[in-house]
């Protein structure tokens, strides 16, 4: 076995907290959904991942928009698409997740 020197163990402590620290950050809800969705003032954004741009939505030309969140990260993703879409008339929909969440929005349906 060959020894290892003090600052060669510490350079490697730092490379390997700076990629856990970046997983830890790429798995954040909001990172996440900030990958993926954008909302400009009445526009939401859907950057595709194969990269072939983003697919815009006018919500404005919409009367209604429901909304399904399903999964074990749903209340969570259902909160930040929430506090990223000004508040809304005419938007509803349901959040179906493993846990209830300890602050509902009326305008949603939680199973």
């Amino acid at each position: 076995m060959t020894p290892v020197s003090d600052h060669t163990l510490e350079s490697l402590h730092s490379i390997a907290t700076g990629i856990f620290t970046g997983a830890l950050e790429g798995c954040n809800i909001e990172t996440a959904f900030d990958r993926r969705i954008r909302v400009e003032g009445n526009v939401l954004h859907r950057i595709m991942p194969d990269g072939s741009g983003p697919q815009q939505i006018d919500l404005a030309a919409y009367k209604r928009v429901f909304v399904i969140a399903l999964g074990k990260a749903a209340g969570a993703m259902l909160d930040v698409l929430l506090s990223r879409i000004k508040r809304r008339k005419g938007m509803r929909g349901i959040c179906c997740s493993n846990q209830l969440p300890s602050r509902r929005n009326w305008r949603f349906r939680y199973l």
